[in-house]
C-alpha cells in the first residue's frame, strides 16, 4: 500500500515501485514490455482520438511517440504534474510494518530522490 498526500509523490513511488519489478522480471519474459513496435501505439491514439473526436480529428491528430521510462524522471505526464503542482515533492519512505525489505525501501528512495 502506498499513501500520500501529494498524488505527485504518489505516483513516483507507484512508477518507482514497477520500474523495480520490471528489472526482476526475466528476459525471456520482458518482451511485451520492451516491445519497440511503433504502429501498435500509434493505431491505439488514432483510435482514441477517432473515439473522443471523430474522423476530422483523429486524421489531423499529432503524432504519438511511444516514451521509454527507465526512470521516474523520463516519465513525461510526471514531469508535467512537477511543473502544475510547484516542483519535484520529497519523499520520506516509511513502512507500516517490519514486511518492506530494507535494500527495497532503499532503491524505492534512490529512484524517487531528486538527481543532483
Amino acid at each position: 500500500m502506498i499513501a500520500s498526500e501529494s498524488v505527485v509523490a504518489h505516483d513516483m513511488v507507484s512508477l518507482a515501485w514497477l520500474l523495480e519489478n520490471r528489472c526482476i522480471i526475466p528476459d525471456s519474459e520482458k518482451n511485451s514490455f520492451t516491445d519497440t513496435s511503433k504502429v501498435l501505439p500509434k493505431f491505439a491514439n488514432f483510435l482514441g482520438v477517432y473515439w473522443f473526436g471523430g474522423l476530422g480529428q483523429a486524421l489531423t491528430s499529432e503524432s504519438f511517440d511511444k516514451n521509454t521510462v527507465n526512470t521516474v524522471w523520463d516519465d513525461l505526464v510526471l514531469n508535467h504534474a512537477y511543473e502544475l503542482f510547484g516542483g519535484v515533492p520529497g519523499i520520506i519512505l516509511e513502512s507500516s510494518n517490519d514486511m518492506v525489505p530494507v535494500d527495497l525501501k532503499k532503491r524505492l528512495n534512490e529512484m524517487t530522490m531528486f538527481p543532483s
